[in-house]
Protein backbone atom coordinates (compact mmCIF):
# COMPACT_ATOMS: atom_id res chain seq x y z
CA UNK A 1 0.00 0.00 0.00
CA UNK A 2 1.23 3.80 -0.88
CA UNK A 3 0.45 4.86 2.74
CA UNK A 4 3.04 2.06 3.84
CA UNK A 5 5.41 2.22 1.29
CA UNK A 6 5.95 5.62 1.71
CA UNK A 7 6.50 5.90 5.14
CA UNK A 8 3.35 8.62 5.45
CA UNK A 9 2.31 7.34 8.80
CA UNK A 10 5.65 8.81 10.37
CA UNK A 11 5.65 11.70 8.25
CA UNK A 12 2.32 12.80 9.79
CA UNK A 13 2.75 11.84 13.45
CA UNK A 14 6.24 14.70 12.65
CA UNK A 15 3.68 17.13 11.18
CA UNK A 16 1.27 16.56 14.40
CA UNK A 17 4.55 17.24 16.70
CA UNK A 18 4.78 20.91 14.39
CA UNK A 19 0.90 21.86 14.62
CA UNK A 20 0.84 21.41 18.61
CA UNK A 21 3.44 22.85 19.00
CA UNK A 22 1.97 26.08 17.01
CA UNK A 23 -1.40 25.50 18.16
CA UNK A 24 -2.77 25.36 15.21
CA UNK A 25 -6.23 24.05 15.76
CA UNK A 26 -7.33 24.58 11.78
CA UNK A 27 -4.44 22.64 11.01
CA UNK A 28 -5.20 20.07 13.91
CA UNK A 29 -8.55 19.56 12.63
CA UNK A 30 -7.42 18.76 9.06
CA UNK A 31 -4.99 15.97 10.60
CA UNK A 32 -7.84 14.26 12.67
CA UNK A 33 -9.56 13.84 9.43
CA UNK A 34 -6.38 12.34 7.63
CA UNK A 35 -5.82 9.76 11.00
CA UNK A 36 -9.87 9.21 10.91
CA UNK A 37 -9.53 7.87 7.31
CA UNK A 38 -6.61 5.99 7.80
CA UNK A 39 -8.78 3.70 10.19
CA UNK A 40 -11.21 3.41 7.35
CA UNK A 41 -8.70 1.75 4.50
CA UNK A 42 -9.61 -1.71 5.92
CA UNK A 43 -5.94 -2.21 6.00
CA UNK A 44 -4.97 -4.58 9.14
CA UNK A 45 -1.29 -3.84 8.05
CA UNK A 46 -1.69 0.23 8.21
CA UNK A 47 -3.57 -0.47 11.85
CA UNK A 48 -0.92 -2.34 13.14
CA UNK A 49 1.65 0.41 12.27
CA UNK A 50 -0.56 3.37 13.56
CA UNK A 51 -0.96 1.42 17.07
CA UNK A 52 3.00 0.34 17.37
CA UNK A 53 4.36 0.67 20.51
CA UNK A 54 5.87 4.47 19.97
CA UNK A 55 3.25 5.74 17.27
CA UNK A 56 0.08 4.67 19.52
CA UNK A 57 0.23 7.66 21.99
CA UNK A 58 0.66 10.36 19.34
CA UNK A 59 -2.02 9.63 17.13
CA UNK A 60 -4.19 9.06 20.34
CA UNK A 61 -3.08 12.99 21.02
CA UNK A 62 -3.91 13.55 17.02
CA UNK A 63 -7.38 12.23 17.03
CA UNK A 64 -8.22 15.14 19.95
CA UNK A 65 -9.41 18.07 17.74
CA UNK A 66 -12.62 16.93 16.18
CA UNK A 67 -13.86 19.15 13.41
CA UNK A 68 -17.22 19.41 14.58
CA UNK A 69 -17.09 18.64 18.58
CA UNK A 70 -15.65 20.05 21.30
CA UNK A 71 -11.67 19.47 21.83
CA UNK A 72 -10.86 16.37 24.73
CA UNK A 73 -8.20 16.43 25.75
CA UNK A 74 -7.11 12.81 25.33
CA UNK A 75 -3.86 13.21 27.12
CA UNK A 76 -5.36 14.34 30.53
CA UNK A 77 -7.21 11.37 30.34
CA UNK A 78 -4.44 8.81 30.05
CA UNK A 79 -2.65 10.60 32.96
CA UNK A 80 -5.49 10.26 34.98
CA UNK A 81 -6.13 6.40 33.68
CA UNK A 82 -2.00 5.91 34.76
CA UNK A 83 -1.90 2.29 36.26
CA UNK A 84 -2.51 1.95 39.90
CA UNK A 85 0.08 -0.37 41.00
CA UNK A 86 -0.47 -1.63 44.49
CA UNK A 87 1.64 -4.91 43.27
CA UNK A 88 4.88 -3.40 42.91
CA UNK A 89 5.02 -5.16 39.39
CA UNK A 90 7.58 -5.24 37.60
CA UNK A 91 8.02 -2.68 34.57
CA UNK A 92 7.68 -5.35 32.04
CA UNK A 93 4.39 -6.22 33.24
CA UNK A 94 3.25 -2.75 33.57
CA UNK A 95 4.61 -2.11 29.99
CA UNK A 96 1.90 -4.82 28.37
CA UNK A 97 -0.71 -4.04 30.96
CA UNK A 98 -0.26 -0.24 29.91
CA UNK A 99 -0.59 -0.60 26.40
CA UNK A 100 -3.94 -3.10 26.70
CA UNK A 101 -5.21 0.17 28.25
CA UNK A 102 -4.57 2.33 25.24
CA UNK A 103 -5.44 0.28 22.88
CA UNK A 104 -8.69 -0.18 24.63
CA UNK A 105 -9.53 3.63 24.84
CA UNK A 106 -8.43 4.01 21.10
CA UNK A 107 -10.69 1.81 20.32
CA UNK A 108 -13.84 2.47 22.99
CA UNK A 109 -13.40 6.46 23.82
CA UNK A 110 -11.16 8.09 20.64
CA UNK A 111 -11.89 6.79 16.84
CA UNK A 112 -15.06 8.45 15.78
CA UNK A 113 -18.96 6.34 15.61
CA UNK A 114 -18.33 4.26 12.48
CA UNK A 115 -14.64 3.43 12.37
CA UNK A 116 -14.49 0.63 10.26
CA UNK A 117 -15.04 -2.88 11.54
CA UNK A 118 -11.97 -4.41 10.64
CA UNK A 119 -9.55 -1.45 12.50
CA UNK A 120 -12.03 -2.27 15.60
CA UNK A 121 -11.30 -5.45 15.31
CA UNK A 122 -7.55 -5.50 14.81
CA UNK A 123 -7.91 -3.07 18.13
CA UNK A 124 -9.42 -6.20 19.87
CA UNK A 125 -6.87 -8.96 18.99
CA UNK A 126 -4.21 -6.59 19.74
CA UNK A 127 -5.76 -6.18 23.45
CA UNK A 128 -6.57 -9.52 23.61
CA UNK A 129 -2.81 -10.75 22.97
CA UNK A 130 -1.33 -8.32 25.20
CA UNK A 131 -3.41 -9.27 28.15
CA UNK A 132 -2.66 -13.23 27.58
CA UNK A 133 0.89 -11.97 27.92
CA UNK A 134 0.63 -10.16 30.74
CA UNK A 135 -1.49 -12.96 32.50
CA UNK A 136 0.52 -15.87 31.47
CA UNK A 137 3.47 -13.79 32.54
CA UNK A 138 1.90 -13.20 35.90
CA UNK A 139 1.35 -16.82 36.41
CA UNK A 140 4.03 -18.34 34.57
CA UNK A 141 6.14 -18.88 37.82
CA UNK A 142 4.99 -20.40 41.36
CA UNK A 143 7.11 -17.81 43.11
CA UNK A 144 5.27 -15.36 41.48
CA UNK A 145 1.92 -16.77 42.26
CA UNK A 146 2.69 -17.17 45.58
CA UNK A 147 3.98 -13.63 46.08
CA UNK A 148 0.10 -12.55 44.85
CA UNK A 149 -1.64 -15.34 46.77
CA UNK A 150 0.43 -13.63 50.21
CA UNK A 151 -1.58 -9.91 49.70
CA UNK A 152 -4.69 -11.74 50.38
CA UNK A 153 -4.00 -10.51 54.42
CA UNK A 154 -7.02 -8.36 55.65
CA UNK A 155 -4.36 -5.98 57.36
CA UNK A 156 -3.26 -5.26 53.78
CA UNK A 157 -4.31 -1.60 52.99
CA UNK A 158 -4.62 -1.96 49.50
CA UNK A 159 -6.18 -6.03 49.64
CA UNK A 160 -9.27 -4.82 47.48
CA UNK A 161 -6.81 -3.38 44.66
CA UNK A 162 -4.96 -6.55 44.70
CA UNK A 163 -8.25 -8.66 45.09
CA UNK A 164 -9.91 -6.45 41.90
CA UNK A 165 -6.79 -7.18 40.09
CA UNK A 166 -6.53 -10.99 40.41
CA UNK A 167 -10.58 -11.51 39.99
CA UNK A 168 -9.51 -9.36 36.46
CA UNK A 169 -6.99 -11.95 35.63
CA UNK A 170 -9.28 -14.99 36.08
CA UNK A 171 -11.52 -13.19 34.01
CA UNK A 172 -8.88 -12.40 31.24
CA UNK A 173 -7.91 -15.87 31.34
CA UNK A 174 -11.03 -16.95 29.52
CA UNK A 175 -9.75 -15.35 26.27
CA UNK A 176 -6.70 -17.80 26.87
CA UNK A 177 -6.06 -21.31 25.63
CA UNK A 178 -7.93 -23.96 27.12
CA UNK A 179 -4.93 -26.12 27.13
CA UNK A 180 -3.18 -23.17 29.04
CA UNK A 181 -5.96 -22.22 31.24
CA UNK A 182 -6.00 -25.78 32.93
CA UNK A 183 -2.29 -24.95 33.67
CA UNK A 184 -2.71 -22.07 35.13
CA UNK A 185 -5.83 -23.05 37.45
CA UNK A 186 -3.28 -25.93 38.15
CA UNK A 187 -0.40 -23.79 39.46
CA UNK A 188 -2.65 -21.35 41.64
CA UNK A 189 -4.62 -24.21 43.13
CA UNK A 190 -0.63 -25.81 44.28
CA UNK A 191 0.35 -22.43 45.27
CA UNK A 192 -2.55 -22.14 47.58
CA UNK A 193 -4.75 -19.10 46.22
CA UNK A 194 -7.83 -20.08 47.14
CA UNK A 195 -6.53 -20.88 50.95
CA UNK A 196 -5.54 -17.01 51.50
CA UNK A 197 -9.12 -16.40 49.00
CA UNK A 198 -10.85 -18.05 52.23
CA UNK A 199 -9.00 -15.99 54.92
CA UNK A 200 -9.76 -12.72 53.48
CA UNK A 201 -13.44 -13.48 53.55
CA UNK A 202 -13.94 -12.53 57.22
CA UNK A 203 -13.06 -8.68 56.13
CA UNK A 204 -15.70 -6.29 57.10
CA UNK A 205 -15.52 -4.58 53.78
CA UNK A 206 -18.70 -6.10 51.46
CA UNK A 207 -16.35 -5.46 48.15
CA UNK A 208 -13.75 -7.60 49.57
CA UNK A 209 -15.85 -9.97 50.86
CA UNK A 210 -17.32 -9.75 47.13
CA UNK A 211 -14.28 -10.28 45.32
CA UNK A 212 -13.60 -13.65 47.07
CA UNK A 213 -16.93 -14.53 45.95
CA UNK A 214 -15.54 -13.96 42.08
CA UNK A 215 -12.91 -15.46 42.80
CA UNK A 216 -13.97 -18.67 44.18
CA UNK A 217 -16.73 -18.41 41.02
CA UNK A 218 -14.20 -18.63 38.69
CA UNK A 219 -12.50 -21.65 39.98
CA UNK A 220 -15.86 -23.18 39.42
CA UNK A 221 -16.56 -22.22 36.90
CA UNK A 222 -13.48 -23.41 35.15
CA UNK A 223 -12.63 -26.79 36.58
CA UNK A 224 -15.40 -27.84 39.47
CA UNK A 225 -13.12 -31.13 39.27
CA UNK A 226 -10.19 -29.43 40.14
CA UNK A 227 -11.75 -27.52 43.00
CA UNK A 228 -13.22 -30.48 44.40
CA UNK A 229 -9.75 -32.32 44.08
CA UNK A 230 -8.30 -29.86 46.08
CA UNK A 231 -10.90 -30.06 48.91
CA UNK A 232 -10.20 -33.39 49.66
CA UNK A 233 -6.46 -32.26 50.59
CA UNK A 234 -8.16 -29.14 52.31
CA UNK A 235 -11.37 -29.80 53.53
CA UNK A 236 -11.70 -25.85 55.61
CA UNK A 237 -12.13 -25.09 52.17
CA UNK A 238 -15.62 -26.37 52.45
CA UNK A 239 -16.08 -25.35 55.68
CA UNK A 240 -15.23 -21.95 54.25
CA UNK A 241 -18.21 -22.22 52.12
CA UNK A 242 -20.77 -23.67 54.23
CA UNK A 243 -19.79 -21.21 56.93
CA UNK A 244 -20.28 -18.03 54.10
CA UNK A 245 -23.54 -19.65 53.36
CA UNK A 246 -25.34 -18.86 56.60
CA UNK A 247 -23.25 -16.18 57.71
CA UNK A 248 -22.79 -13.80 54.76
CA UNK A 249 -24.79 -10.45 56.33
CA UNK A 250 -25.15 -9.61 52.24
CA UNK A 251 -28.19 -11.62 51.00
CA UNK A 252 -26.18 -11.50 47.44
CA UNK A 253 -22.90 -13.10 48.34
CA UNK A 254 -25.01 -15.43 50.48
CA UNK A 255 -26.66 -17.02 47.24
CA UNK A 256 -23.23 -17.06 45.82
CA UNK A 257 -21.83 -19.17 48.30
CA UNK A 258 -25.13 -21.22 48.63
CA UNK A 259 -24.89 -22.08 45.16
CA UNK A 260 -20.70 -22.99 45.37
CA UNK A 261 -21.87 -25.44 48.17
CA UNK A 262 -24.24 -27.06 46.13
CA UNK A 263 -22.54 -26.99 43.55
CA UNK A 264 -19.46 -28.97 45.00
CA UNK A 265 -21.85 -31.12 46.75
CA UNK A 266 -24.08 -32.33 43.75
CA UNK A 267 -23.33 -35.83 42.76
CA UNK A 268 -24.81 -35.75 38.97
CA UNK A 269 -22.94 -33.01 37.54
CA UNK A 270 -19.91 -34.40 39.53
CA UNK A 271 -20.09 -37.58 38.07
CA UNK A 272 -20.45 -35.66 34.44
CA UNK A 273 -17.23 -33.80 34.81
CA UNK A 274 -14.84 -36.48 35.87
CA UNK A 275 -16.39 -38.40 33.13
CA UNK A 276 -15.53 -35.51 30.75
CA UNK A 277 -11.92 -35.25 32.04
CA UNK A 278 -11.48 -39.23 31.07
CA UNK A 279 -11.52 -40.37 34.63
CA UNK A 280 -12.26 -44.42 34.67
CA UNK A 281 -12.42 -44.04 38.58
CA UNK A 282 -15.67 -42.21 38.60
CA UNK A 283 -17.31 -43.90 41.85
CA UNK A 284 -14.03 -44.31 43.75
CA UNK A 285 -13.25 -40.76 43.40
CA UNK A 286 -17.23 -39.91 44.83
CA UNK A 287 -16.62 -42.61 47.51
CA UNK A 288 -13.13 -40.74 48.92
CA UNK A 289 -14.74 -36.90 48.56
CA UNK A 290 -17.95 -38.24 50.23
CA UNK A 291 -16.21 -40.17 53.05
CA UNK A 292 -14.05 -37.10 53.55
CA UNK A 293 -17.30 -34.94 54.27
CA UNK A 294 -19.12 -37.02 56.33
CA UNK A 295 -16.36 -38.02 58.81
CA UNK A 296 -15.78 -37.15 62.60
CA UNK A 297 -19.50 -36.77 62.17
CA UNK A 298 -19.62 -34.38 59.59
CA UNK A 299 -18.13 -31.49 60.95
CA UNK A 300 -16.77 -30.24 57.76
CA UNK A 301 -20.51 -29.11 57.32
CA UNK A 302 -21.73 -28.46 60.74
CA UNK A 303 -21.98 -24.46 59.84
CA UNK A 304 -24.83 -25.63 57.68
CA UNK A 305 -26.84 -25.98 60.48
CA UNK A 306 -25.91 -22.80 62.28
CA UNK A 307 -29.55 -21.31 61.65
CA UNK A 308 -31.36 -24.69 62.13
CA UNK A 309 -29.96 -25.16 65.70
CA UNK A 310 -30.75 -21.43 66.39
CA UNK A 311 -34.08 -21.98 65.43
CA UNK A 312 -34.62 -25.20 67.54
CA UNK A 313 -33.55 -23.48 70.77
CA UNK A 314 -35.48 -20.47 69.74
CA UNK A 315 -38.59 -22.96 69.79
CA UNK A 316 -38.03 -23.89 73.77
CA UNK A 317 -37.03 -19.45 74.58
CA UNK A 318 -39.43 -17.87 76.99
CA UNK A 319 -41.36 -14.92 76.30
CA UNK A 320 -40.04 -11.68 76.80
CA UNK A 321 -41.62 -8.10 75.85
CA UNK A 322 -40.75 -4.94 74.84
CA UNK A 323 -37.27 -3.98 73.54
CA UNK A 324 -35.91 -7.67 74.28
CA UNK A 325 -38.45 -8.98 72.33
CA UNK A 326 -38.24 -6.58 69.08
CA UNK A 327 -34.30 -7.53 69.58
CA UNK A 328 -34.80 -11.21 69.96
CA UNK A 329 -37.24 -11.06 66.68
CA UNK A 330 -34.54 -9.47 64.46
CA UNK A 331 -32.04 -11.83 65.68
CA UNK A 332 -34.93 -14.72 64.48
CA UNK A 333 -34.99 -13.31 61.30
CA UNK A 334 -31.08 -13.28 60.50
CA UNK A 335 -31.76 -17.38 62.10
CA UNK A 336 -34.18 -17.83 59.41
CA UNK A 337 -31.95 -16.69 56.54
CA UNK A 338 -29.10 -19.13 57.86
CA UNK A 339 -31.16 -21.82 57.45
CA UNK A 340 -33.48 -20.85 54.47
CA UNK A 341 -29.78 -20.27 53.10
CA UNK A 342 -28.51 -23.62 54.05
CA UNK A 343 -31.09 -25.70 53.23
CA UNK A 344 -30.70 -26.19 49.77
CA UNK A 345 -27.31 -27.20 50.46
CA UNK A 346 -28.49 -29.78 53.41
CA UNK A 347 -31.32 -31.01 50.70
CA UNK A 348 -27.92 -31.67 48.13
CA UNK A 349 -26.17 -33.39 51.10
CA UNK A 350 -28.82 -35.91 51.57
CA UNK A 351 -29.20 -36.52 47.80
CA UNK A 352 -27.62 -39.23 46.79
CA UNK A 353 -25.13 -40.05 49.05
CA UNK A 354 -25.96 -42.77 50.50
CA UNK A 355 -26.08 -44.15 54.51
CA UNK A 356 -22.73 -41.41 55.85
CA UNK A 357 -25.24 -38.43 55.11
CA UNK A 358 -28.12 -40.73 56.59
CA UNK A 359 -26.47 -41.40 59.63
CA UNK A 360 -25.18 -38.00 59.95
CA UNK A 361 -29.18 -36.72 59.99
CA UNK A 362 -29.90 -38.51 62.31
CA UNK A 363 -26.81 -38.01 64.84
CA UNK A 364 -27.70 -34.32 64.52
CA UNK A 365 -31.24 -34.78 65.00
CA UNK A 366 -32.37 -33.45 62.09
CA UNK A 367 -35.80 -35.14 61.78
CA UNK A 368 -36.54 -33.58 65.17
CA UNK A 369 -35.25 -30.14 64.84
CA UNK A 370 -36.82 -29.53 61.40
CA UNK A 371 -40.06 -30.49 63.32
CA UNK A 372 -39.53 -28.24 66.19
CA UNK A 373 -38.82 -25.69 63.42
CA UNK A 374 -41.95 -26.18 61.97
CA UNK A 375 -44.63 -26.02 64.73
CA UNK A 376 -42.83 -22.13 65.21
CA UNK A 377 -46.55 -20.62 64.80
CA UNK A 378 -46.47 -18.66 61.30
CA UNK A 379 -46.08 -15.10 61.64
CA UNK A 380 -46.10 -12.18 58.68
CA UNK A 381 -42.31 -13.31 58.09
CA UNK A 382 -41.84 -16.93 58.36
CA UNK A 383 -42.12 -18.21 54.11
CA UNK A 384 -38.34 -18.41 53.96
CA UNK A 385 -38.49 -20.58 57.24
CA UNK A 386 -41.28 -22.54 55.83
CA UNK A 387 -39.88 -23.69 52.10
CA UNK A 388 -36.26 -24.31 54.21
CA UNK A 389 -38.44 -26.80 56.32
CA UNK A 390 -40.17 -28.59 53.31
CA UNK A 391 -36.48 -28.52 51.38
CA UNK A 392 -34.94 -30.04 54.20
CA UNK A 393 -37.74 -32.69 54.72
CA UNK A 394 -37.92 -33.54 51.22
CA UNK A 395 -34.17 -34.30 51.50
CA UNK A 396 -34.53 -36.26 53.93
CA UNK A 397 -37.89 -38.48 52.18
CA UNK A 398 -35.84 -39.02 49.37
CA UNK A 399 -33.05 -40.82 51.10
CA UNK A 400 -33.28 -44.07 51.52
CA UNK A 401 -33.03 -44.88 54.97
CA UNK A 402 -35.76 -46.14 56.92
CA UNK A 403 -34.36 -45.16 59.91
CA UNK A 404 -34.61 -41.21 58.94
CA UNK A 405 -38.30 -42.07 57.67
CA UNK A 406 -39.04 -43.14 61.07
CA UNK A 407 -37.97 -40.40 63.12
CA UNK A 408 -39.88 -38.06 61.14
CA UNK A 409 -43.01 -40.17 61.95
CA UNK A 410 -42.20 -40.27 65.28
CA UNK A 411 -41.94 -35.87 65.35
CA UNK A 412 -44.76 -35.90 63.08
CA UNK A 413 -43.72 -31.95 61.31
CA UNK A 414 -46.98 -32.73 59.43
CA UNK A 415 -49.30 -31.62 62.10
CA UNK A 416 -47.90 -28.09 61.63
CA UNK A 417 -47.08 -28.56 58.04
CA UNK A 418 -50.30 -30.08 55.80
CA UNK A 419 -52.52 -26.72 56.25
CA UNK A 420 -50.06 -25.65 53.37
CA UNK A 421 -51.42 -27.60 50.93
CA UNK A 422 -54.30 -24.54 51.31
CA UNK A 423 -51.87 -22.00 50.29
CA UNK A 424 -51.29 -20.25 47.11
CA UNK A 425 -47.79 -19.43 45.87
CA UNK A 426 -44.09 -21.17 46.48
CA UNK A 427 -45.31 -22.84 49.98
CA UNK A 428 -48.07 -24.44 48.94
CA UNK A 429 -46.39 -26.32 45.90
CA UNK A 430 -43.31 -26.58 47.33
CA UNK A 431 -45.82 -28.87 49.96
CA UNK A 432 -47.54 -30.56 47.28
CA UNK A 433 -43.93 -31.16 45.83
CA UNK A 434 -43.05 -32.60 49.37
CA UNK A 435 -46.25 -34.47 49.41
CA UNK A 436 -45.61 -36.06 45.96
CA UNK A 437 -42.24 -36.89 46.88
CA UNK A 438 -43.65 -38.88 50.13
CA UNK A 439 -46.27 -41.11 47.53
CA UNK A 440 -44.03 -41.64 44.47
CA UNK A 441 -40.72 -42.90 46.88
CA UNK A 442 -43.74 -44.90 48.74
CA UNK A 443 -41.92 -43.94 52.71
CA UNK A 444 -45.04 -46.25 53.77
CA UNK A 445 -44.41 -45.42 57.03
CA UNK A 446 -45.07 -41.33 56.24
CA UNK A 447 -47.77 -42.29 53.74
CA UNK A 448 -49.48 -44.35 56.63
CA UNK A 449 -48.80 -41.01 58.93
CA UNK A 450 -50.46 -38.42 56.79
CA UNK A 451 -53.50 -40.85 55.54
CA UNK A 452 -54.62 -41.76 58.90
CA UNK A 453 -53.55 -39.04 61.16
CA UNK A 454 -53.64 -35.91 58.92
CA UNK A 455 -56.21 -37.36 56.08
CA UNK A 456 -58.59 -34.61 56.14
CA UNK A 457 -56.29 -32.79 54.63
CA UNK A 458 -56.08 -35.08 52.01
CA UNK A 459 -59.92 -34.73 51.36
CA UNK A 460 -59.16 -31.05 50.31
CA UNK A 461 -56.81 -32.49 47.83
CA UNK A 462 -59.41 -35.37 46.30
CA UNK A 463 -59.71 -35.05 42.55
CA UNK A 464 -56.30 -33.51 41.82
CA UNK A 465 -52.84 -35.80 40.50
CA UNK A 466 -51.54 -35.25 44.85
CA UNK A 467 -54.17 -36.40 46.22
CA UNK A 468 -55.55 -39.33 44.41
CA UNK A 469 -52.54 -40.87 44.25
CA UNK A 470 -51.61 -40.33 48.03
CA UNK A 471 -55.14 -42.42 48.22
CA UNK A 472 -54.35 -44.83 45.75
CA UNK A 473 -50.82 -45.33 47.12
CA UNK A 474 -52.31 -45.62 50.90
CA UNK A 475 -55.03 -48.10 49.66
CA UNK A 476 -52.46 -50.58 47.95
CA UNK A 477 -50.23 -50.74 50.62
CA UNK A 478 -52.57 -51.42 53.01
CA UNK A 479 -53.43 -54.55 50.90
CA UNK A 480 -50.16 -55.50 50.54
CA UNK A 481 -49.66 -55.32 54.08
CA UNK A 482 -46.93 -52.52 54.17
CA UNK A 483 -48.31 -51.80 57.61
CA UNK A 484 -47.79 -54.89 59.76
CA UNK A 485 -50.40 -57.60 59.49
CA UNK A 486 -52.26 -56.85 56.47
CA UNK A 487 -54.61 -54.50 58.33
CA UNK A 488 -56.63 -52.24 55.77
CA UNK A 489 -56.06 -48.54 57.15
CA UNK A 490 -59.21 -46.13 56.07
CA UNK A 491 -58.41 -42.14 55.54
CA UNK A 492 -59.99 -40.70 59.12
CA UNK A 493 -62.02 -38.21 57.47
CA UNK A 494 -63.54 -37.12 60.47
CA UNK A 495 -60.53 -35.34 61.46
CA UNK A 496 -60.99 -31.50 62.61
CA UNK A 497 -62.91 -28.90 60.85
CA UNK A 498 -60.54 -27.88 57.76
CA UNK A 499 -60.99 -23.88 56.45
CA UNK A 500 -60.87 -24.41 52.60
CA UNK A 501 -60.31 -20.90 52.24
CA UNK A 502 -56.67 -20.08 50.92
CA UNK A 503 -54.58 -18.95 53.74
CA UNK A 504 -52.02 -16.16 53.50
CA UNK A 505 -48.87 -14.82 55.93
CA UNK A 506 -49.99 -13.47 58.68
CA UNK A 507 -53.61 -13.92 58.08
CA UNK A 508 -55.51 -14.67 61.35
CA UNK A 509 -56.88 -17.89 60.05
CA UNK A 510 -53.71 -19.70 60.28
CA UNK A 511 -53.34 -22.94 62.68
CA UNK A 512 -53.53 -22.40 66.09
CA UNK A 513 -49.84 -22.65 67.86
CA UNK A 514 -49.29 -26.04 68.84
CA UNK A 515 -48.47 -26.93 72.14
CA UNK A 516 -45.05 -26.54 73.37
CA UNK A 517 -44.17 -23.50 71.21
CA UNK A 518 -46.45 -20.99 73.52
CA UNK A 519 -42.75 -19.40 74.84
CA UNK A 520 -42.51 -17.87 71.47
CA UNK A 521 -45.62 -15.30 71.70
CA UNK A 522 -44.38 -12.51 72.89
CA UNK A 523 -41.33 -13.04 70.56
CA UNK A 524 -43.33 -13.76 67.42
CA UNK A 525 -45.08 -10.63 68.22
CA UNK A 526 -42.82 -8.38 67.75
CA UNK A 527 -41.08 -10.37 65.49
CA UNK A 528 -43.64 -9.22 62.23
CA UNK A 529 -43.08 -5.58 63.51
CA UNK A 530 -39.36 -5.64 63.78
CA UNK A 531 -37.27 -3.17 61.79
CA UNK A 532 -35.53 -3.71 58.46
CA UNK A 533 -31.31 -4.21 58.87
CA UNK A 534 -29.50 -2.32 61.39
CA UNK A 535 -28.57 -5.40 63.34
CA UNK A 536 -25.35 -7.34 63.86
CA UNK A 537 -24.66 -10.83 63.14
CA UNK A 538 -24.89 -12.90 66.50
CA UNK A 539 -22.26 -14.69 68.02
Amino acid sequence: MTVRRQDYVHKLLAVFDKLDDLDDVPGLRLLYRVFAALFQLSSPELVNELTDETALPTVIAALEHHPKRPHVNHRAVLHSLKLHNPLNLEPQLTHLLSRVNLLLYLRDSVLPVGTDEVALEVLRNQAVVNRNKAVLWIVGEDARVRALANRFQIEDKDLLHVLRFFEELLQNLKTVPPDEQETVYLRLVRCDVLSNVCHATRHKDVKVRQCCSDIVNHFVLADTGLLRDYIMSEPSMLQCFAEQTVREADSGLQAQWQEVARVVLETRAQREMYVFRGSTTVYDIEETFYAMIYRNDGNIIEPLLWGIRKLAQAAGAAPTTGVQARIDAAQLRVYDNGFYSAAPVINTCLSGHGDRASAWALGVDLPQQVSLIAKIPSTLHSSKRLLACLWVLRGLVESDAPALHASIAEHDPFEALMPLVLRRGLVGSTMLSLLDTVWSKNRAELVKLIATVHGGYLEKLAGTHVGNNFRMRHQKNAEEGLYGGGRDVVCDNETADIDTKPQVEGDASQPKEPSGTAGLGGLLNAYGEAEEGGFRFPE
